[in-house]
């Protein structure tokens, strides 16, 4: 695996000292910071660098008006804390070192996007705090984020006091930022431990590399180096030499295949900020030189989800689907060359999923670039080829790749699958994968998700269909009968995966994307009459089709339909 620059950020103003009193020069360091941020996003720019910027989510807050404040936050937060979390709260509803949805807006907007994830609701320890106070501030955490239309897949522990991993798993973090077990951390006392992680930068030894590992459902990637500030003490570290041991260890993590993982406060800037910019500027400049050789990945802490080992459960799931669909491509081809809306329940289903389809491609550019992931025979490349598209295609299956490739000589059909490809990235103005995601495990959809938005252009549309859980037509429950009564050969069974809108909504927001819409087509459950006899199908679509098509006006309907047809926006113009 290529080794690999991250580049984590906390962002939490005055809520990173919010325990103790807020002192002048930390006052005026904080003030800083929006200046800081702005230099920073520059630089990323500059040199092409998408970090993960961990926000405290009170910072999305506009005003807090409650009295007691936040009483959704059970006290005491710490179990020998004398004084209440928020003893220092300002009244002020526009306090700038307390509150700061300019600044996640500046992040929001930055190009390359940004990964932007959880710092906390209110930067308590996840070690120390109640497990109460704990399981509330995420919570609120992920409600804020999601008001705010927010990913919340990575998350970075309140002062690297890394707890309550099953927690944050149960609302939907993906990734997280432990620590590494440095070796000035093994001393006793504080003062001595900040001792011993001063002298440890004036060390001719790279800083540790790590390799992110499977935790409770989620991934680790501890940290390697902190950036830290010049004041005090610290400025006596010579920059030259951080430099040194930074591009050291950015050669050793591509050797070896592992991860420097860089991480620091926009106020670690705030002293000598010329003096660190330029640093972090020389660090960049040498990583985005090893990236145009390929020989260094610089990505932030949600892809690192994607690159581990897929699961051996996930990778069987999605190897059946696979075969299966070779196994029947002939099969494809007879069901694309029926002719008639109602000549069976696919022929119908199409219709309707072209229906909303060809509403999405109005809004595309004249010679606008798409992506079929799953193109299986090829039948809508060719028909977003009759609009004047240029098309590719991904196919993991050989026979349906065969096919597709076949009926569009010249189009690009390649081997792959969605979570996984092999396709540069903001490439797309359109990404469709029609009946694809759903054979896949929960993983590897979320997966899906994000390769969707990391190969769509700023502003592009990314467009699938998924199988609602309570559609009325049943399948759920009689996919689940099928399995139970072939439990022995759970491999004759291709996987489905069953979703309702609002689950599809909050992990495709969590994952980055906006605009999301959900639709349902085919409300009634007329795809039954079908399972009796063609005949029979074709007579009630014909006859229910007038009433289907009112109840998909409804949005109240589209948990309940048969094809439930997802619509969302990479964000950008």
């Amino acid at each position: 695996m290529l080794g690999a620059l991250t580049i984590s950020i906390d962002l939490e103003l005055a809520w990173g000292v919010c325990d103790r009193e807020l002192q002048p020069a930390q006052r005026e360091s904080l003030a800083r910071e929006r200046d800081i941020v702005t230099r920073l996003l520059a630089l990323f720019e500059r040199y092409d660098v998408r970090a993960t910027w961990a926000v405290v989510g009170h910072l999305l807050l506009e005003r807090c008006e409650q009295e007691p404040l936040h009483p959704e936050i059970p006290r005491p937060v710490l179990p020998d804390s004398e004084r209440d979390w928020f003893f220092q709260h300002p009244d002020q509803p526009d306090d700038p070192l307390w509150y700061g949805r300019d600044l996640v807006e500046m992040i929001r907007n930055a190009r390359p996007m940004q990964d932007i994830g959880s710092h906390s609701f209110c930067h308590l320890s996840y070690a120390r705090s109640n497990r109460e106070a704990v399981e509330a501030d995420i919570k609120q955490a992920r409600l804020v984020h999601d008001r705010n239309g927010l990913p919340f897949a990575s998350f970075v522990f309140p002062r690297n006091d890394s707890g309550r991993y099953e927690l944050l798993r149960e609302h939907g973090v993906r990734v997280v930022r432990g620590r590494t077990d440095h070796w000035h951390q093994r001393f006793g006392p504080r003062w001595l431990r900040r001792g011993a992680h001063l002298a440890s930068y004036f060390s001719p030894f790279p800083p540790p590399l790590v390799e992110p590992q499977a935790r409770d459902g989620m991934v680790d990637v501890p940290d390697s180096m902190l950036l830290f500030g010049r004041n005090g003490l610290r400025k006596a570290v010579p920059p030259k030499l951080t430099l040194m041991r930074a591009v050291r260890a950015l050669e050793l993590a591509s050797s070896k295949g592992k991860v420097f993982h860089l991480w620091f406060h926009p106020s670690n800037f705030a002293h000598d900020a010329d003096v660190q910019f330029s640093l972090l500027e020389q660090i960049l400049a040498h990583a985005e030189a090893m990236r145009a050789r390929g020989v260094l990945d610089v990505i932030p802490m949600s892809d690192h989800a994607d690159r581990l080992p897929l699961d051996p459960v996930a990778q069987k799931t999605r190897q059946i689907a696979v075969d299966a669909h070779d196994a029947n491509s002939d099969e494809f081809e007879r069901r694309y060359a029926e002719t008639g809306a109602y000549a069976s329940s696919f022929a119908y289903g199409r219709r309707e999923i072209d229906r909303c389809l060809e509403a999405l491609l109005s809004k595309l550019p004249p010679r606008a670039t798409v992506l079929d992931a799953g193109c299986g025979t090829g039948m809508q490349l060719l028909r977003l080829r009759e609009h004047g598209f240029e098309v590719v295609g991904v196919e993991p299956s050989p026979r349906m790749r065969e096919l597709a490739a076949r009926r569009n000589p010249g189009v690009r059909v390649v081997d792959g699958v969605l979570g996984a490809l092999p396709l540069p990235d903001a490439e797309f103005d359109l990404v469709i994968s029609i009946e694809v995601l759903r054979y896949l495990n929960r993983s590897d959809i979320l997966a899906g998700y994000r390769d969707m938005l990391r190969t769509l252009k700023p502003g592009g549309w990314a467009f699938f269909t998924m199988v609602n859980r309570w559609a009325l037509d049943a399948y759920y429950p009689f996919y689940r009968l099928k399995r139970a009564l072939r439990r022995t050969d759970p491999g004759s069974v291709v996987h489905c995966e069953f979703v309702t809108p609002s689950e599809v909504t909050r992990d495709l927001v969590s994952c980055g994307f906006e605009q999301v819409e959900c639709v349902g087509r085919l409300v009634l459950p007329t795809r039954i009459g079908y399972k009796v006899d063609r005949r029979v199908g074709a007579l009630l679509a014909r006859a229910l089709d007038p009433i289907d098509r009112a109840l998909e006006r409804l949005p109240q309907t589209a948990a309940f339909a048969g094809h439930l047809i997802v619509v969302a926006r990479r964000p950008g113009s």
